[in-house]
C-alpha cells in the first residue's frame, strides 16, 4: 500500500509536505530497484496522485522542476543520507536491504524524525558538525551568531550573510554526499581523483603542461606529479580510500616516509577519505616533506576548486548605484 494525495499531510495551500514522500518513494524503488533521481521523481509525483494543478506547480516560471520534484528530492536525499538508499553512480538511486526491511516494517507511518536516529544519519550529521567545525577554526565567535530575520532586511550586509550562510550549508550537503560516491568508486578512480585536484590546484610546471604517472605499488606511492617538463621538482601521492570508522594511523606515514626518502626526500600528499589519528598527524608535521589531507578537507577543496562538481545556478546580489544619482 503506497500513501496517496488524499492521506498525504499538506501545506496550505494543498501541496503535499516533503516528508510525506518518504513512503512512496520506497515503495516505487522497491518495484523498479533502480531509476534516475529525475526518473524517480516523476513516477513518484505520479504515483501519488497529486491534482494537476500541483503537480506542476514551481516557484518561478523560470525554475527546471516543479515543487512536487523538489520536495520529493529532499526526502530523497534524506533516505539517502540514512543510508536506506545506495547510489550505484550516473545519477541512478537505488533502493538497499536496509531501506526494503525499513519500508516492510513502517510502511505508511515512516516518519523522518525516526529516520533521523538512525546511525547512518547521525554518522552524515556528525560529518556536517565537523565540516563547520574545520572552516570555523579561525574563525570570530561573533561570525557564527544567528541573525533574525528582521536584521536580514534592514542590514545589507545582514542579507550578503544570510545568503553566504545559506549556499555553505547547501555545499556542505553536497561535500557530504561527494564523500559517499567517492567510497562508492573503484580505488583506482580515487587514485585519479587526487592527481585531478591537485592539478586544478596548480600543482603543474608554470606552461601549463604537467606529466602524471599512475604508479601500481611503487612502495605505497600511487601517483606522481611533476611540476616542471624535466621532472625536477616532483610530487609524490598516497591515496587512500578508508570508511569513516577507519583512521590513517602512524605506520602508513612512516611508510610512506620510507618510499619518499627512497626518491630523494620529495615532497609528498597524504591523502584519505577519512581521518588520520593524532599521532599520525604529529609525525608527518615532524617530518617536514609531508602534507596531509582528510576526507573533510578533501571534499571542501573539491567544492573550491569545482572537481567533481558544477555551478547549479547563480545569483546576483544588487547594490544601489549611488554615482547615477548624482546631479
Amino acid at each position: 500500500m503506497m500513501l496517496t494525495y488524499k492521506d498525504m499531510k499538506k501545506s496550505e495551500n494543498g501541496m503535499p509536505q516533503w516528508q510525506t514522500f518518504l513512503e512512496p518513494i520506497l515503495e516505487v524503488l522497491k518495484t523498479d530497484k533502480v531509476l534516475s533521481t529525475r526518473t524517480l521523481k516523476e513516477q513518484v509525483v505520479e504515483a501519488t496522485s497529486i491534482p494537476n494543478e500541483l503537480k506542476i506547480l514551481k516557484y518561478k516560471e523560470t525554475d527546471s522542476e516543479s515543487i512536487a520534484a523538489n520536495r520529493a528530492g529532499f526526502a530523497i536525499s534524506l533516505l539517502k543520507n540514512a543510508g536506506l538508499l545506495d547510489d550505484p553512480g550516473r545519477g541512478k538511486v537505488k533502493i538497499n536491504d536496509a531501506g526494503i526491511s525499513y519500508l516492510n516494517t513502517h510502511g505508511v507511518n515512516i516518519d523522518y524524525r525516526e529516520i533521523q536516529k538512525l546511525p547512518k544519519y547521525i554518522e552524515h550529521e556528525q560529518l556536517v558538525i565537523e565540516r563547520k567545525k574545520s572552516k570555523q577554526s579561525n574563525a570570530s565567535d561573533d561570525s557564527s551568531e544567528p541573525q533574525n530575520n528582521n536584521t536580514i532586511l534592514e542590514n545589507d550586509e545582514g542579507l550578503e550573510n544570510f545568503i553566504d550562510n545559506s549556499i555553505e550549508n547547501a555545499n556542505d550537503l553536497i561535500a557530504n554526499e561527494l564523500l559517499e560516491k567517492i567510497l562508492n568508486m573503484h580505488p583506482h578512480f580515487f587514485e585519479q581523483l587526487t592527481l585531478d585536484l591537485l592539478i586544478k590546484m596548480g600543482y603543474k610546471g608554470t606552461n601549463g603542461r604537467a606529466l602524471v604517472t599512475q604508479l601500481s605499488r611503487d612502495n605505497g606511492i600511487d601517483g606522481v606529479i611533476n611540476e616542471d617538463p624535466l621532472g625536477t621538482k616532483t610530487i609524490y601521492i598516497q591515496a587512500k580510500r578508508y570508511s569513516a570508522t577507519t583512521s590513517v594511523d602512524r605506520t602508513e606515514i612512516q611508510k610512506f616516509y620510507g618510499a619518499l626518502a627512497e626518491k630523494g626526500n620529495e615532497k609528498g600528499v597524504f591523502i584519505t577519505t577519512s581521518k588520520f589519528s593524532k599521532n599520525a598527524l604529529e609525525l608527518a608535521k615532524n617530518y617536514g616533506n609531508i602534507i596531509t589531507i582528510d576526507g573533510i578537507q578533501l571534499t571542501n577543496l573539491m567544492i573550491d576548486y569545482k572537481v567533481g562538481v558544477n555551478v547549479k545556478k547563480t545569483y546576483e546580489l544588487l547594490n544601489i548605484d549611488e554615482d547615477y544619482f548624482i546631479e
